[in-house]
């Protein structure tokens, strides 16, 4: 922004070179592309605050609402009930197969 009206400044202070001639492009008023500037920042300003506000008004934590224990529910293990070399043995054997099955991606 600050070198965009540095230039504005000097294409109007500066004296113009009398040997090259004028194209289209310089006619063109030089703070076109200063407003243009502004006016993009003032649309990513607004869409800021359309952003920050519609933050506000979610909730940023989603929490699913309690539900009903089943009646064929299993009760709690209790410390003992299974062996650790039980657990790693089921573990051992969930692995394997779950490492000889085929993902189909298609």
């Amino acid at each position: 922004m600050a070198s965009t009206l540095l230039k504005i400044k000097s294409d109007v202070l500066l004296p113009k070179n009398d040997f090259e001639e004028q194209t289209s492009n310089d006619i063109l008023d030089p703070r076109q592309e200063l407003v243009d500037q502004l006016l993009t920042y003032e649309i990513y300003q607004n869409t800021a605050h359309y952003l920050a506000n519609k933050l506000e008004k979610q909730p940023l934590v989603f929490s699913k609402e309690i539900s009903e224990v089943p009646e064929n529910y299993s009760k709690k293990l209790v410390d003992g009930e299974v062996k650790p070399q039980k657990l790693a043995d089921i573990f051992f054997i969930a692995s394997k197969k779950s490492k000889s099955r085929k993902i189909d991606i298609n």
